[in-house]
């Protein structure tokens, strides 16, 4: 504002930087105390994966996944190893070989006509298996779709009884005995869990649940082993007679816990809903194979301000106000299109009005006007726009 004697009013001028001063402020503490960021490692990168697991538990159990369960994924299908030929994983385990190519024998329409055939095959990229043939009455399943209701191949069980005594440790890792497939299951992020009490972060590639399917004698059931960040805490075990009394006819489905160590793992066991109208019966289904696994465990919803989602400090409001000001907030924080737009434009424009205002009291700092416009351009144009 100028006065008429041809002053300018020093305390507007003031007023204005003062309040677009605040205004910079301001804008980035609200993002980093009450939105929540994202994570662009795992959380990004499976995002479409956790969404067809949390779908298929919603199918097989009529009940929609919260903050406070995590899914868990199959990561891979092994052979026991044999002394030699052999692989190990991040999660301590040695094997015999993984199974690229998988149809279950029992939904394997080259053996015996079945209703809802399809086949699967690994992907070295992200360590899943993925649907590369799918029954054309199957309405709920599609060639490329992740693998999420995991069948156990009937032909490929154990005759061996998993137990702790089967257990054999070398320099390289660890294996249990056991004949057939073993199925290893893992979550697809970082999670927050209990453990003995204690707040943990679980970590994927050393975390997992490697289930069998044995058989042998009269004796049936899943035996499960589980490894929570490299630690081997057990094993554990759920009956055929667990599994056919606790069948839901509503939901053909029931959720079991296998507890190692007083840690709970959650399998919702799912029956073939065709096979049980043809009038199969729940053991005869069970025997048969006519059944999948999803797997689950318990979560921890971290709210605190210092969490890693809510993370407060110096460092994160200075972090934001950048990526504002170089309208990159898509990158930390769900917001895109117009959102992220309007977001960038509450700071970026009270920073120029406040250049401009101290303009007016001196001049020559438009010159810091062109060389902060220029900046901001050249940094935004090459970190890429995410509009």
């Amino acid at each position: 504002m100028i006065m008429d004697s041809g002053t300018t009013d020093t305390g507007f001028v003031v007023k204005v930087i003062v309040f677009a001063l605040l205004l910079m402020f301001l804008v980035p503490l609200f993002f980093s105390l009450f939105i929540p960021q994202v994570d662009n490692g795992e959380d990004m990168r499976y995002a479409d994966q956790i969404q067809q697991l949390e779908d298929e538990y919603y199918l097989a159990s009529g009940r929609s996944i919260t903050a406070t369960t995590e899914t868990w994924a199959l990561t891979g299908i092994y052979t026991p190893f044999t002394g030699t030929n052999y692989g190990y994983t991040d999660d301590g385990w040695i094997f015999g070989a993984r199974i690229q190519n998988y149809t279950p024998q029992q939904y394997d329409k080259n053996i015996a006509e079945s209703n809802f055939a399809y086949s699967v095959r690994y992907n070295p990229d992200d360590h899943l298996y993925y649907y590369t043939e799918v029954d054309s009455k199957d309405k709920t399943h599609s060639v490329g779709d992740l693998y999420t209701a995991v069948a156990m191949d009937n032909a490929n069980t154990s005759s061996i009884f998993f137990t702790p005594g089967g257990k054999t440790t070398t320099d390289q890792g660890y294996y249990y005995e056991y004949t057939g497939y073993r199925y290893a299951f893992q979550p697809l992020r970082p999670y927050h869990a209990e453990i003995g009490g204690v707040d943990t972060e679980v970590q994927p590639n050393s975390t997992s649940l490697s289930l069998i399917w044995y058989r042998y004698s009269a004796l049936s059931g899943i035996a499960g082993q589980l490894t929570i960040s490299g630690s081997d805490t057990g094993l554990s075990y759920l009956t055929a007679s667990d599994i056919v009394r606790e069948f839901n006819a509503s939901t053909y489905s029931s959720t079991f816990d296998l507890v190692f160590n007083n840690i709970s793992m959650h399998l919702t066991i799912r029956l073939d809903p065709i096979r049980v109208a043809s009038g199969m019966s729940p053991e005869d289904c069970y025997n048969g194979g006519y059944w999948s696994i999803i797997v689950t465990s318990d979560a921890i919803v971290t709210t605190s301000l210092n969490d890693a989602s809510y993370d407060f400090n110096p460092n994160n409001v200075f972090d934001t106000l950048i990526k504002l000001l170089t309208f990159r907030i898509a990158e930390d924080y769900d917001i895109e299109g117009w959102q992220g737009i309007i977001a960038s434009l509450l700071v970026t424009m009270p920073l120029y009005a406040c250049l401009m205002a101290l303009a007016l009291i001196y001049p020559q700092s438009l010159i810091l006007v062109a060389i902060l416009g220029a900046i901001q351009a050249v940094v935004s144009i090459f970190s890429g726009w995410h509009w």
